[in-house]
């Protein structure tokens, strides 16, 4: 018909979309399947500038590595690091599937990631900061609250979101809290 653009399908659409719901089926987050799919996507679009042809069982670990050079060239340590562990585990499922029958990742290590110092809030930033917390109201106390949890246990953001008050267990000093994984854990707070 006229008018009509059709797109061709890459190899990996159909094994996307079944890796998608073994993962879901598995349990993983929303958000480990997207950034999975997303590095899946990624690759296969690297390929697709890079005139790289083939289906899933032509890619061996000399291209796998090139794209993750191109990575490093481009984007962050970081980045390459996640993009490399979200193939490795799109390979090893194929692999479990049948789908290929080798893993060009097998022993493929990731790339290396330089450590980083994490900035700490300095004595004289923290007690201008609780300072600024001081007051009665609802709202400057929650936030003191908030603040003097974050401080004493640790908790990342997403953890204290989800807290309830039958999260907090005043009697026995802790809170529990679901993390990452819907992983439950208990902390104690002072």
């Amino acid at each position: 018909m006229a008018g009509t653009t059709t797109t061709t399908a890459s190899p990996f659409d159909a094994l996307a979309r079944s890796w998608e719901r073994s993962l879901r089926a598995a349990g993983r987050s929303p958000l480990t399947v997207g950034s999975y799919l997303e590095s899946l996507r990624i690759f296969e679009q690297w390929r697709a500038e890079h005139d790289i042809a083939g289906d899933i069982d032509t890619i061996d670990r000399a291209q796998v590595e090139e794209f993750i050079v191109w990575l490093l060239d481009h984007r962050s340590a970081a980045t390459a690091r996640v993009r490399f562990a979200s193939l490795k585990q799109f390979f090893k499922w194929a692999l479990r599937e049948g789908e290929i029958d080798l893993d060009p990742m097998a022993a493929m290590p990731p790339p290396a990631q330089p450590t980083r110092e994490v900035p700490v809030i300095g004595a004289d930033d923290l007690a201008r900061l609780l300072d600024s917390l001081a007051g009665t109201d609802f709202d400057a106390r929650r936030d003191c609250a908030i603040v003097w949890v974050l401080l004493s246990t640790g908790l990342r953001a997403g953890e204290l979101i989800g807290m309830t008050a039958g999260s907090v267990d005043l009697d026995a000093g802790t809170i529990t809290v679901i993390g990452k994984g819907d992983r439950e854990r208990t902390v104690g707070i002072g």
